[in-house]
């Protein structure tokens, strides 16, 4: 083809292409519409806490059992319009998972929450009634490093309501895989992941609060009670874990706030010492009295009377904070750190001195 020819041919195209009017960003968008999809078919939606703008992550899976949509339809009715949760015009999956995203980042710039800003999680409702759900975080190591209970609250909104640290987290498959080979409950020739696999959809999760959380395990013709935190097995008889419907009346911390700098002490056997047991209670109901007692450095052991009576439950307290908006939370070691809402913690249990404090402190 001569040079004219292909001039000619050069202005024919740009005639053509003006005709037609220029690209608009939609147009040019869908030029790489087929490798965009490639790369983030089936990923979930996560929100970027400083712009509140959606994209997409990988970290996010949702495991066997009732749905977030099906648990958010219980308590659709209460819910108020233009709330946070946003849940008017997005799924109650994605609804979720922004929550659980912005917790996450809030924590991960805490002071032993450094792993969470590279976590991964997965996500698993907490049993019949329950209205919330267990989120528990990996590392880049593939190790546990904490959790979430997450609860929709009356109103509809989803509300942070405890949270913890640790490689043993509250509900991990893990801990519970070890105890059921080291009880002989399944044979230990069983690889973790084959026992998972098989195994957990039949798992059953109870959380009525943080002091009776449980597994059920299918064992023969019988479920066992495993508690969710050691791995402890529970012979109680005539127990059954009860409808955490009470959940909805918690309020926890809301997906707008961020949580304040904890006030901490160190940890303490309270199996060691064991004043707890002669002395009296200290009066301590609310945050503004707990408070003068960590301010001061002192130790302190919280004791709950759990499952009817059947066990008592002595926890070093190694903190407080409260979130912006005013939800307060109580820091226990307990194979890890545990942080409960206070009001929660109170209304189940009571606070004993372990240092010589007197009941009439401060």
């Amino acid at each position: 083809m001569n040079r004219k020819a292909l001039w000619t041919a050069a202005l024919l195209a740009l005639v053509v292409w003006l005709s037609a009017g220029p690209p608009s960003f939609s147009q040019g968008e869908s030029l790489f519409a087929t490798e965009a999809g490639e790369v983030f078919d089936s990923l979930e939606t996560r929100t970027e806490p400083e712009t509140g703008q959606a994209y997409l992550d990988k970290r996010y899976t949702v495991l066997p059992g009732i749905r977030p949509a099906d648990v958010l339809a219980d308590v659709s009715s209460g819910q108020r319009s233009g709330s946070a949760s946003g849940a008017s015009s997005k799924s109650p999956d994605k609804v979720l998972n922004e929550h659980i995203v912005r917790w996450i980042d809030s924590l991960a710039s805490q002071k032993g929450f450094e792993s969470w800003s590279r976590a991964r999680w997965t996500v698993a409702p907490l049993g019949p009634g329950t209205h919330g759900w267990i989120v528990l975080l990996t590392d880049d190591d593939g190790l546990e490093a904490g959790y979430l209970i997450v609860s929709a609250a009356e109103n509809g909104t989803l509300q942070l309501i405890e949270y913890g640290t640790g490689e043993h987290p509250l509900f991990s498959t893990r801990t519970l895989y070890r105890i059921l080979v080291q009880h002989a409950i399944i044979p230990s020739s069983m690889s973790y992941k084959t026992w998972l696999d098989t195994s957990e959809a039949r798992l059953q999760r109870f959380y009525t609060d943080a002091f009776h959380a449980v597994w059920t395990v299918p064992a023969g013709n019988n479920r066992i009670l495993i508690d969710a935190k050691t791995g402890e097995i529970r012979t109680f008889r005539n127990y059954s874990p009860a409808s955490a419907s009470s959940l909805l009346r918690l309020h926890g911390a809301a997906f707008e706030l961020i949580p304040g700098t904890p006030l901490e002490v160190p940890p303490h056997d309270p199996y060691e010492e064991i004043s707890w047991l002669t002395r009296n209670a200290l009066p301590i109901r609310s945050y503004e009295e707990l408070i003068p007692y960590l301010a001061a450095g002192k130790s302190l052991t919280f004791v709950c009377e759990c499952f009817d009576g059947r066990l008592t439950l002595p926890l070093s307290v190694t903190g407080a904070l409260r979130w912006t908006g005013g939800a307060a939370f109580i820091a226990f070691e307990q194979e890890g750190r545990r942080y409960v809402l206070l009001g929660a913690a109170v209304s189940l249990g009571k606070f004993y001195p372990t240092d010589g404090i007197s009941s009439s402190f401060p």
